[in-house]
């Protein structure tokens, strides 16, 4: 072990400098200025010795002894300046010298335990010296060593170790070479510390192979004993470092790192492993710069370039990530990860050719690698060519039938393109390879959502396969508070938590927003927002305006996310995902506040039993059996505020042509040959009406419905097709409409909202699944019951009973407005003041030990606390 540094006896400023930089581990600072000391004092003993001892903890023992034997013979009444020649030359290899100095020192009166202990340490350094086989016998085995021979280099070891079976350097490079070869080491390491127990070195290596066979604790303290030995052993640390990252230390790991890089600036291992630690900080900034070290120490290896790439990605510099990634793969061109890190980079600076290039020139010499036809089918898909997206989709899974990624992105592409039932196929076969998948899951169920052919009660079984495969609660959560210091104080303030990722300007957000607003000004509310998407846009920027506390989620895993949300102490925890894009059900079913909710998102059941309150409202007309949730009812849930962007309105097109005009402004996966089918009765049944059909993204979704239409017997001539637009011309072709009509059994939300503005009805079918149940709602809230059909006749009779009286429906088209002004959908305020006296129930609800119970907020008292027993 090293000694401490003695006391300054010297005034000297300088000096006290170098010491302290010395001691701080500033190595090449404390360097300097010893030498410039020395320049002046040549036999300045301090300094003399202490740049010995510094030479020393960087490694250079040989370099260090001339500085030692000066202080010594300067000050040979230093007891300390003996110890440390000793130590000095114990460690550059020179163990009898050291004994004849420890002797001398012993003689002249420095008789104490530290140097009756270097003592014994020198002489077992001169015992084993003596069992050393020779130098030609030890320059044989380097020489196997360094030619890769390591087999033979392992029977050599184990031949010379038969005539020195006590060799420290037999046991040491015997352990070498099996490692090299992959195989059990540990024994041999051991018997190598038993024989060399003050080797930093062998220690290090044993640490190794403990890591290596996952002995995590036995690996450290190999390392510390190390480290004990030799504090300058840039390896220990770096290794030390490996250790702490496994174990998912990653402040302590960055320490080490950054201790083996002071002792070892060009270290180019431990810079490597302290970008990967600060990668996983999500300092992408700090990790950048490590991992470019390590390209300049090693700027031949393609790992090390694409991880580069991958930190200056994360950091927003994706054209420096690119020419990272082009970097590796020169190096190596058939470096999988770089080329899908090449690809996601090109797809996020939308150079749709560049990928396209990059995977065609990987297919010439891979054309059976699954994952290149895997990302051919995303970037077609991006690009809008859904018919080579699919077939590239189609491919990877040709090659490869398990892949689940493939499968699951298939089954949405098939959903979006209108092809449902094979949607609903592909995502069965996706659940089946990866049920861990929570994304294979949540896809079938979007897609079950939208068929006609599965009831409610097997939907919601459906639903609850997915609780079971993720309520996994890490901490119990009771009623009675178990799991949760929250202070179960049932009138004090609220921390409510919304997790989303729609705080942007997705459709979701036009509801959550002036909820938001008006909560955020309640003195009984705290409000805090989990965002799990990168997309910034003005909404965002609005939403973070009503949040005291933000934070961005997307790259905070499950168990990170519940220890924010505890560490916040969150009361309530609201979703506003479900099951669609970006949802962290997975970490709901973690169960990470002691309420959960699901609101606005989706028309149904999480499936978690973890999920506490589903939030609606009566006029929903939900069936309880149907939820893992306990059911909350709100005069109403969802608040409409019309667009600033919507027209005037004009008189019903019906009077002018004598026909009815109807509409569909519908997702082109909410329809399907069932929903055309219906339609098509209706248009049968009065051959003068015309239908137009908006929302469409490409000439092939145009090309679906017609084929759809023809087979119902609907000539092209009667329908008219309009592309997606911008929401002021998205309401202004309202004035083209008499009547929409509503898919079936996901039925509209916004788009009613949004016709009803526009003066236009939508008729409606209302069937026992939940998802059929939404446009019924938002009819019954403005009054017009009578649009809510209860099977296929009496949706065709409603039909041809508003044909019969044109002028009933223009004078509603001209009161729709006021309506919507005058109905619950329009009181924000209200809603959100119910919202809140709904959260102070369930609060009082846990706070008195009761467990979720379904209730209701009373329209003209919303006041009163309905707390339930």
């Amino acid at each position: 072990m090293h000694p401490t540094l003695p006391p300054a006896v010297s005034p000297d400023t300088e000096l006290q400098q170098a010491i302290a930089e010395h001691q701080a581990g500033r190595f090449a600072e404390a360097e300097e200025i010893y030498l410039s000391i020395l320049q002046a004092h040549p036999y300045h003993a301090i300094a003399n010795h202490n740049l010995g001892l510094l030479a020393g903890q960087v490694g250079q023992h040989v370099a260090g002894l001339p500085y030692l034997r000066k202080a010594l013979s300067v000050a040979p009444d230093e007891g300390q300046f003996w110890l440390s020649y000793a130590q000095g030359l114990l460690q550059a290899g020179q163990p009898d010298e050291a004994l004849d100095i420890v002797d001398t020192a012993i003689g002249r009166g420095l008789d104490n335990d530290a140097s009756q202990a270097l003592r014994r340490q020198a002489q077992e350094a001169v015992a084993l010296a003596a069992l050393s086989p020779s130098q030609p016998e030890m320059d044989h085995i380097v020489q196997l060593y360094q030619a890769g021979q390591h087999a033979q280099m392992e029977a050599a070891c184990r031949q010379l170790l038969a005539s020195y079976p006590d060799s420290p350097f037999g046991w040491s490079v015997l352990g070498t070479a099996l490692q090299l070869q992959g195989k059990d080491a540990l024994a041999t390491l051991q018997r190598t510390v038993e024989l060399t127990p003050h080797d930093a070195q062998a220690h290090g290596h044993l640490g190794n192979a403990w890591q290596t066979a996952g002995k995590l604790d036995a690996a450290r303290d190999c390392y510390l004993r190390a480290l004990e030995i030799e504090p300058a052993f840039a390896e220990a640390h770096c290794n030390l470092g490996n250790l702490l990252q496994a174990e998912n230390r990653l402040d302590e790991a960055v320490a080490s790192y950054r201790r083996a890089l002071a002792l070892k600036p060009d270290y180019a291992l431990a810079a490597f492993n302290l970008g990967n630690a600060l990668l996983r900080q999500k300092q992408f900034g700090a990790a950048a710069d490590s991992f470019r070290a390590a390209t300049l120490a090693l700027p031949d290896d393609a790992e090390a370039h694409n991880r580069l790439g991958q930190a200056l990605h994360e950091n927003k510099n994706v054209q420096d990530a690119v020419r990272s990634f082009q970097r590796a793969l020169q190096i190596k061109p058939d470096y999988r990860a770089a080329r899908n890190n090449l690809v996601a980079a090109y797809l996020a600076l939308k150079q749709y050719q560049d990928v396209l290039t990059c995977l065609n020139t990987a297919m010439e010499s891979e054309p059976d690698d699954e994952e290149l036809h895997f990302h051919l089918g995303n970037v077609m898909r991006t690009m809008g060519k859904s018919k080579e997206a699919l077939a590239a989709f189609q491919r990877a899974l040709e090659i490869k039938p398990d892949y689940a990624a493939a499968e699951i992105n298939l089954c949405s592409l098939l959903h979006a393109e209108g092809h449902l039932e094979e949607a609903i196929a592909s995502g069965y076969r996706a659940r089946t390879v990866a049920p861990h998948i929570p994304e294979s899951h949540s896809g079938l169920l979007f897609c079950l959502s939208h068929s006609i052919d599965i009831d409610a009660q097997r939907l919601f079984e459906e639903h609850c396969r997915f609780g079971d495969a993720f309520d996994h609660p890490s901490t119990a959560g009771t009623a009675e508070g178990q799991g949760f210091h929250n202070d179960n104080n049932p009138a004090r303030r609220i921390r409510v938590g919304f997790v989303s990722g729609d705080f942007n300007s997705h459709v979701v957000s036009n509801f959550v927003v002036p909820v938001i607003a008006h909560l955020s000004a309640s003195p009984g509310l705290s409000l805090y927002a989990y965002y799990n998407n990168t997309l910034e846009d003005a909404v965002t920027q609005r939403l973070r305006g009503y949040f005291p506390h933000w934070q961005n989620i997307i790259e905070v895993s499950d168990s990170n996310l519940q220890e924010k949300v505890r560490e916040d102490g969150i009361d309530i925890l609201v979703d506003l995902s479900s099951h669609t894009a970006f949802n962290r059900l997975t970490a709901f079913g973690r169960k990470l506040a002691p309420i959960q909710v699901s609101w606005i998102a989706y028309p149904g059941t999480t499936g978690l039993k973890t999920m506490d309150y589903y939030l609606t409202d009566p006029q929903f007309d939900v069936d309880e059996k149907y939820f893992t949730e306990k059911v909350v009812l709100l005069p109403a849930s969802v608040p409409f505020l019309p667009s600033s962007d919507s027209p005037e309105l004009v008189r019903a097109p019906a009077l002018g042509n004598g026909y009815l005009t109807f509409g569909s402004f519908n997702r082109l996966s909410k329809l399907n040959p069932g929903v055309i089918a219906r339609w098509a009765k209706l248009l049968r049944a009065l051959p003068e009406a015309k239908m137009h059909l908006a929302a469409m993204q490409k000439d092939s979704d145009i090309a679906t419905l017609q084929a759809w239409f023809a087979q119902e017997g609907i000539a092209a001539d009667r329908l008219t097709f309009h592309g997606r637009t911008h929401l002021g011309g998205y309401l202004a072709l309202h004035q083209q409409i008499d009547l929409c009509l509503d898919t079936f059994p996901y039925t509209g939300g916004t788009t009613t909202l949004h016709a009803l503005w526009m003066g236009v009805p939508t008729l409606t079918l209302k069937g026992t699944s939940v998802p059929s149940h939404a446009g019924a709602c938002i009819l019954q809230h403005v009054g017009l019951d009578a649009f809510i059909a209860t099977d296929d006749d009496d949706f065709v009779r409603k039909g041809i009973f508003l044909s019969n009286n044109i002028m009933q429906l223009a004078v509603l088209r001209a009161d729709l407005r006021n309506r919507m002004q005058e109905s619950a959908l329009a009181d924000s305020r209200a809603i959100a003041h119910n919202m809140e006296q709904a959260f102070r129930t369930m609060w009082q609800r846990w706070c008195g030990g009761l467990p979720p119970a379904s209730f209701a907020i009373a329209p003209d008292d919303a006041s009163k606390q309905a707390v339930q027993s």
